[in-house]
Order: structure tokens, then C-alpha cells, then sequence
């Protein structure tokens, strides 16, 4: 079952089918839906890619961001900004780091900018069997 459904907006992000797009927002520590709109941790169960985008010069802080797909369509991460944990925050939904990008299988792909620890995470992809990054 998908956690994204077309249309929804949620921390300042913008959540398609298959797509999340996000502008400046600050994020808290729990998963969608427990918090809309400004959960930190995205779901999705696709055989296609999780495409996930933040836009130019804008910043998702406050506990990060983190996205999974539990199927084999993998995600893809395309930072045109900053991705940050704020001091003090110490962010578990979704995984512990700035940026937690997970898949059962597929690619996970990340390009771009900023990802800043100013609290306790650090940056974690997991994937299985492996990690495309550029």
C-alpha cells in the first residue's frame, strides 16, 4: 500500500504518484501521516523509482528528510538546495541521518547540494544489493 497519493501537499513538499518535490520547510521527527504536512519520513511500495527533488536555493531543515520504497523501483534524490538536521534535533523517523534514503531493491541515485548535520545525524543510503550515487 502507498503512503504518497497524487496531489498532496505536505511540508511544503509537493507529493504526486510517484514524485515528491520540496520547497523551504522545516520538518518534525515523525512519519506521514502522523504530522501532515510537515512529517519528515515518506513511504511508498513501487516497482518504479520514488523520485524525490528539492528545489533551488530552498532548505528542508528541522529533523531532515528521509524517503523509502519497499518495492524494486528504487528512489532517486535530486538536492538543488540544503538538506539540514537543526542543533539539538536527533531524527529517527525514517532513519537517524540528514538525508535517509532506503530500498528494497533498485537504484538509489542522489545528485546535489547540502546535506548538513547540525545536530546528531548522519547521512545514511541503504539499499540492497547496491548503492548508485553520483
Amino acid at each position: 500500500m502507498s503512503l504518497l497519493a497524487s496531489g498532496q501537499a505536505w511540508a511544503d513538499c509537493l507529493v504526486g504518484a510517484v514524485t515528491v518535490q520540496c520547497d523551504t520547510t522545516s520538518t518534525t521527527d515523525t512519519t506521514f501521516p502522523a504530522d501532515a504536512p510537515n512529517d519528515r519520513n515518506y513511504q511508498n511500495l513501487l516497482p518504479t523509482p520514488v523520485i524525490v527533488t528539492v528545489d533551488p536555493g530552498t532548505t528542508v531543515s528541522g529533523y531532515g528528510l528521509a524517503v523509502s520504497n519497499a518495492d524494486t523501483g528504487g528512489v532517486t534524490v535530486t538536492n538543488n538546495g540544503t538538506i539540514s538536521v537543526d542543533a539539538g534535533n536527533t531524527p529517527t523517523a525514517g532513519g537517524t541521518a540528514a538525508l535517509s534514503v532506503s530500498a528494497a531493491g533498485g537504484a538509489i541515485t542522489y545528485t546535489g547540494g547540502n546535506i548538513i548535520n547540525h545536530g546528531a545525524a548522519t547521512r545514511s543510503m541503504r539499499r540492497r544489493p547496491a548503492v548508485s550515487a553520483r
